[in-house]
């Protein structure tokens, strides 16, 4: 490690020798020093450059709005570093990620989409879109070796949830203000640090989930007053994203929730349900517009999604097993799916598609496993969450392009690492006492 430091010093000079002699900008003078010292971070403390990386993944999509298209995009930069972390940290530690559960129909899956960059008409977006894939790919790889004691856990789910702060404060101030807010219908729709409030309601959704879990389990994992707080900010937040699919599935999650394992939910829903309509009368609105035939250009929000469905049909029909390759939907018709399964059946084919439900199965079996075998409360929490989950994301797709939002798919990624990593806590913790 101090070798590796001492190589770093000169470079530190390099930066400043190339501004000197005008060769490169202010601008790029300080993103090299950032990069620099981000390096010397993994060097002295992998878990903590990777932390940090978590910390901010949540809030940097933002800067879209503030960067010109010709400039470097964040997010995409930091995605490549999350594979290049991954590859890296794999082959030093020689660790066989083939032995996770969720690794190979994960890989047989991007292989097939990887397959399909070769032959898609937009070549660049469509290995950006890969790319994504397989940073989430990484993020979960890297979660799994790196997170599997109880304390480091647990610091990795404070890093998610205090990553969440960004977000919400600038929704708040999005609230209040109206600025930077998107204006659909009528009604102004916050959307935080994300570029869509679909996005940002899918991204609360996941923290809602698991954190009502949590609080429910009254366990001392975490501070439950701070969580508390969270999920009550959250939740008047995720109200304010007038997501109305996000709504759905949030109320579908919680009944599942209450079935399986927390029965007060089932009690408590219908009154949460009634306040929220009655506290805010945009809620009804915006539930009723989803078939007003004015709402998108002469057509309700329902019947936009059928003739888009309906449109890219064609295109399925052209080349049904392998697909026109990653965003040729975009590419051919400026638009998304706003279906993720059929979006996967027009780019990726039949043979992407069965992949992605095959996928879906694996780890759908594997985490009800994971909750029907645990035995303490902290990891019956986190699977009935991680199943909760799971099922409002398999009902999302059939009218979101879930798929495309990486920032929300990343955090997802990582919860179902950490529920997988305490699900083998739990086990060795069970048969030591057996023992």
């Amino acid at each position: 490690m101090r070798g590796a430091l001492l190589i770093l010093g000169p470079l530190f000079l390099l930066p400043f020798i190339l501004f000197g002699l005008g060769i490169i900008q202010a601008t790029h003078l300080v993103a090299s020093m950032v990069f620099l010292l981000y390096l010397c971070l993994l060097i002295i403390n992998f878990e903590a450059g990777f932390l940090s990386l978590i910390f901010i993944r949540s809030s940097i999509d933002y800067l879209k709005h503030f960067a010109g298209s010709g400039d470097a995009n964040l997010a995409a930069a930091v995605s490549l570093v999350i594979i290049v972390l991954g590859v890296f940290y794999v082959l030093y530690q020689k660790v066989n990620i083939l032995k996770f559960d969720d690794s190979v129909p994960f890989l047989v899956f991007l292989a097939l989409c990887g397959l399909s960059v070769t032959y898609s008409p937009a070549f660049i977006e469509s290995l950006s879109d890969w790319l994504r894939l397989v940073s989430t790919f990484a993020v979960y790889i890297l979660a799994r070796i790196i997170f599997t004691t109880s304390e480091k856990i647990r610091r990795l789910f404070i890093v998610i949830l205090l990553s969440a702060l960004m977000p919400m404060m600038v929704a708040v101030y999005q609230l209040a203000t109206g600025n930077g807010a998107v204006y659909d219908a009528g009604q102004h729709r916050i959307v935080g640090t994300f570029l869509h409030p679909n996005a940002f309601a899918s991204y609360l959704l996941i923290l809602l989930i698991f954190c009502t879990a949590q609080i429910l389990e009254k366990g001392n994992f975490l501070s439950r007053r701070f969580m508390i707080v969270l999920t009550s900010s959250a939740a008047i937040l995720f109200l304010f994203t007038f997501s109305r699919g996000a709504w759905l599935v949030f109320v579908f999650a919680m009944i599942l929730m209450g079935f399986l394992r927390y029965r007060r939910i089932l009690g408590i829903l219908p009154f949460v349900l009634i306040a929220a309509i009655l506290m805010v009368p945009a809620v009804k609105d915006r539930i009723l517009n989803v078939f007003d035939a004015g709402y998108t250009h002469g057509r309700s929000g329902w019947d936009w999604r059928v003739d888009t469905w309906t449109q890219i049909m064609d295109m399925v029909r052209a080349k049904p097993f392998f697909g026109h390759g990653l965003s040729s939907v975009e590419f051919h018709y400026g638009i998304l799916t706003h279906n993720d399964y059929l979006r996967l059946i027009a780019e990726t084919g039949l043979f992407g598609f069965v992949a992605y439900v095959f996928f879906v199965i694996k780890i759908l079996v594997k985490t009800w496993q994971d909750f029907k075998n645990a035995h303490s409360n902290m990891a019956k929490s986190f699977q009935v969450g991680l199943l909760a989950v799971i099922a409002a994301f398999l009902v999302r797709q059939f009218a979101d392009n879930t798929l495309r939002n990486t920032v929300m798919v990343i955090y997802f990624w990582i919860f179902v690492a950490i529920s997988r990593n305490i699900a083998a806590l739990d086990r060795t913790e069970k048969q030591n006492a057996i023992a």
